[in-house]
């Protein structure tokens, strides 16, 4: 990926999808505010022997 020249900058957005993949697009974004926070959903945890 060609990230050596993308221009200094506090955010990035960087998509890869699934049928493109290892392609990956990149854009420098620029923000005033900070990025909310976004939850990221998990399995559960396994508990017992099966770890």
């Amino acid at each position: 990926m060609p990230w050596a020249n993308l221009p200094a900058c506090a955010y990035y957005a960087l998509v890869s999808r699934a049928e493109t993949r290892p392609h990956a697009d990149v854009w420098p974004v620029g923000l005033r505010d900070p990025l909310p926070r976004i939850p990221t959903p998990r399995p559960p945890r396994r508990t017992g022997r099966d770890n």
